[in-house]
């Protein structure tokens, strides 16, 4: 019954807006010869997402573990816009993703 997952759908769909934005962030990276700093964030994401589920889940039950993935998902992310930034000069929501600094 979608009905009674409705908290949990609406939690996992945010999430996947910010893997969107992660992962253009870890392509840029792995495309300009970043790609150490692209892994080390995909080894963060998963350490910390594991983590997270394990505190959560017993905590919430099934909203606990779709909890733990959008605020890693949100966590990852923002690591990403900031290695970006820092790493090339980039940042992703400029207009014309026009070099800054």
């Amino acid at each position: 019954d979608y009905v009674a997952a409705k908290t949990v759908l609406h939690l996992l769909a945010v999430s996947q807006v910010f893997l969107l934005i992660n992962g253009i962030g870890k392509l840029l990276l792995q495309m300009s010869a970043h790609e150490k700093s692209a892994r080390r964030i995909s080894v963060l994401y998963a350490v910390s997402l594991l983590l997270s589920m394990v505190v959560l889940t017993p905590l919430f039950g099934i909203e606990g573990t779709a909890m733990a993935m959008m605020l890693i998902s949100f966590m990852s992310m923002l690591v990403s816009i900031v290695v970006v930034k820092k790493q090339m000069g980039l940042f992703l929501f400029a207009p014309g993703w026009r070099v800054v600094g």
